[in-house]
């Protein structure tokens, strides 16, 4: 068994940060804890290690009024800004949180760049963040990205909309936990038990974050 000297979130969405948070050791805190990014915006991300991401010049309102997407990576920003009381984002704020929010980015992106020796990052995705790719073909492809400036990281794909498979054989790991409607947070015995099984669980009353 693989003894990881750090972990991390890859995205696509909140609930791999927070099972993290929650449960596992030696996390180290990134860019893309709190953010909405599919498969095209984690690697974009990764291929260009983060550089500009968040320009202001690159930020759109969504259709919604409730993410601010950077449309040169594809990633939406939600928690990290202002929102009136039925969730709409307050545009007239938008300019001054996000200069306050870029020193809390850059602390993320310095964290992700110092990653060094064996780093499992977590993968929390379902079907419509994989836009049209198989997972295996995703997991693959995100992986390749991240060994091209990491060479001794490991991926784990965690899925909770699809028939679970045996286990890939070949780089990706691939597990599965139950669906959780209408609860973003996920499976907490779920992820339990992935996390024990790749010996990562944190003990209790332990410290959670490696860096945060």
């Amino acid at each position: 068994m693989t003894d990881y000297g750090s972990v991390s979130a890859i995205g696509s969405y909140c609930q791999a940060a927070r099972q993290l948070r929650r449960a596992a050791r030696n996390v180290v805190s990134g860019p893309l804890d709190w953010v909405f990014a599919d498969r095209l915006a984690i690697l974009a991300c990764i291929e260009n290690d983060f550089a500009g991401l968040c320009e202001w010049d690159n930020l759109v309102i969504t259709a919604d009024l409730t993410r601010l997407q950077d449309r040169v990576f594809g990633v939406d920003f939600f928690h990290q800004f202002p929102r009136d009381p039925e969730g709409r984002l307050q545009v007239y704020r938008l300019r001054e949180a996000r200069n306050d929010y870029l020193a809390r980015l850059n602390h993320l992106i310095a964290n992700y760049r110092a990653i060094g020796g064996r780093h499992l990052f977590v993968w929390a995705v379902d079907h419509k963040n994989l836009r049209g790719s198989q997972p295996h073909d995703a997991a693959c492809e995100v992986l390749a990205a991240l060994r091209r400036h990491k060479p001794l990281s490991d991926l784990l794909v965690v899925q909770n909309d699809a028939p679970e498979e045996a286990p890939w054989d070949d780089g990706p790991i691939n597990r599965y936990t139950i669906p959780t409607p209408g609860v973003w947070q996920g499976d907490d015995n779920g992820w339990n038990a992935i996390f024990a099984d790749l010996n990562i669980l944190r003990e209790p009353n332990t410290e959670a974050a490696l860096a945060a």
